[in-house]
């Protein structure tokens, strides 16, 4: 148990930066000061802004049942999807990706302590969370339904024991997301072409048959609907001690069988990265051709994020939003239209389908930046590359070109289905392909200009570079807080002449984007430098 403690106490110790915060000299310390006060700042208003809305929510019942069953049954399900999310994205790097795997295995320590000690990380990153969510609602079930002193302990102890399965479940499912990407760039070389003209007509029949099926499928959703609203109404009659009770220990005995089989991946994991490290490397002589540095290094940034699953699923998030929407248009075209129609009549905006879906759009592609972690992930090997014969310019300027190779060919695809679809005016066609454009440039230009300024390149595990960095998650909720705020300020203030604004505000994004463009690369070579 001592060294658990111990290895945890390591770990919170790298995330926290306390060493750097402690011995540092004092610029460091002042940019980690200043990291945490904004995140606290941010964590502040969060708090505040959910216990407001909780209040509000829990004054509207005075019944047990109803507290169960529309409030509490609903944040355990939110929670534990939350949980496996987050643990397939977030909790397999950590538990996998370590750049010390090696000295692990050299000391004198159990295979199974690393994994808990891991386990127990990811555990309490998000119990913190879950504890924020459900514990003011199991308290004010419990004082609605007067219960006893054992039913509020239980209460308490089925939201500590509710991540354990989904946090291993999740971990499990990152893996094989990992595997069968590592599969996918193996093939990718040698079979490149039919991969993509076999995934092209999959797609395809995929669109073709669920749009014929589509009220066959709207059957199944209301009967898997029904369903769950049947194992709701269950739980809310047959909630007692003894169920509660019984639920904990299925959970526990299957988080048990769970943590079984991670404990033998994850030596596995380690055999394979010794016999990776111990085979010869076959050299494609096309790789070594001579190019100029621009393109070089964006086929570099594209190797090293196709390289790094937990990079591509962590970032891909707003290219496969956009890409769901794209398809749930083409399935359920009234269902959207109905929504659409709705948020009209709400802010009082008219016919604005087009301008919505631009809208829509543009929230979605936010959430994908390669760029506020693409300086970072350079590592302990930024001086080498700061050794290279290049300019600041192109080394700054192939990480946004990548970025923009991802997003712009998204965002014109999506679009000209979506303006067969939906039936879009030409204006509306016009501000559908710029505007996002515009925007999705911007947030690299932003991301990047963070991401110099908030560096981390000593880290020994890439997941927190993507998820956990303070670049990360300051342009994340920047670029898309600029976003919403940006089209909300439109629809509650501008809604009379809803398109003009819009086609202004591409002007305006158009003018920030030169602007920003000029002052960024006019200082790249300093900004190269100072990295």
């Amino acid at each position: 148990m001592k060294i658990i403690i111990i290895l945890i106490k390591n770990y919170f110790l790298q995330f926290t930066k306390y060493n750097e915060l402690k011995y540092g000299n004092s610029t460091n310390r002042k940019r980690l000061l200043f990291q945490y006060f904004i995140i606290g700042i941010a964590v502040t208003v969060l708090l505040g802004y959910w216990t407001y809305t909780i209040r509000s929510i829990l004054g509207e019942f005075n019944k047990a049942d109803y507290v169960l069953g529309y409030v509490l049954i609903p944040l355990m399900l939110f929670v534990s999807v939350m949980t496996f999310l987050s643990s397939a994205l977030k909790g397999t790097g950590i538990l996998y990706l370590e750049d010390n795997l090696e000295t692990y295995f050299s000391m004198p320590i159990k295979t199974y302590k690393i994994v808990i000690s891991k386990l127990i990380v990811i555990y309490l990153y998000i119990e913190v969370i879950s504890l924020i969510l459900l514990l003011p609602p199991s308290i004010y079930y419990c004082m609605v339904k007067e219960g006893s002193m054992a039913l509020y302990f239980l209460e308490f102890l089925s939201i500590l024991i509710l991540p354990v399965l989904p946090i291993n479940i999740g971990v499990l499912f990152g893996l094989l997301l990992q595997k069968a990407g590592k599969r996918a760039r193996i093939a990718k070389n040698k079979y490149s072409p039919i991969l993509r003209i076999v995934f092209l007509f999959l797609c395809i029949c995929m669109i073709i048959l669920v749009s014929i099926k589509s009220e066959f499928a709207g059957q199944i959703v209301k009967q898997i609907q029904s369903e769950l609203f049947k194992v709701s109404y269950n739980i809310i009659v047959n909630t007692s001690s003894k169920n509660i009770l019984m639920f904990n220990l299925f959970i526990s005995l299957l988080g048990l069988l769970s943590f079984y089989v991670i404990n033998i991946s994850y030596k596995k994991q380690y055999y394979l990265l010794r016999k990776n490290i111990n085979s010869s490397i076959a050299w494609n002589i096309n790789n070594l051709k001579k190019q100029n540095y621009l393109h070089a290094l964006v086929k570099r940034e594209r190797r090293r994020y196709f390289s790094i699953p937990v990079y591509v699923i962590n970032t891909m998030l707003g290219i496969v939003a956009v890409a769901v929407y794209v398809i749930a248009a083409i399935v359920s075209r009234n269902n959207i239209l109905n929504i659409f129609q709705q948020i009209g009549q709400y802010y009082k905006l008219g016919n604005s389908v087009g301008v919505l879906n631009v809208s829509v759009i543009t929230i979605l592609i936010a959430l994908t930046n390669v760029c506020y972690s693409s300086i970072s992930i350079e590592g302990k090997n930024h001086q080498i590359v700061k050794s290279y014969p290049i300019r600041g310019f192109d080394f700054f300027g192939a990480k946004i070109l990548f970025h923009l190779s991802l997003t712009v060919p998204t965002i014109l695809i999506a679009n000209t289905v979506l303006v067969i679809v939906l039936k879009i005016s030409t204006k509306e066609v016009l501000l559908g392909f710029l505007l996002p454009i515009l925007f999705t440039y911007f947030l690299a230009l932003l991301g990047s200009t963070v991401n110099i300024f908030f560096p981390d390149f000593q880290w020994k595990n890439v997941t927190y570079i993507v998820k956990q960095s303070f670049s990360a998650i300051l342009s994340v909720f920047a670029g898309i807080g600029f976003v919403s705020c940006s089209i909300f300020i439109l629809f509650k203030y501008f809604s009379s002449n809803l398109l003009d604004s819009f086609f202004v505000l591409t002007l305006v994004m158009f003018l920030v984007d030169i602007i920003f463009s000029i002052c960024f690369f006019k200082n790249s070579d300093k900004f190269f430098k100072r990295i």
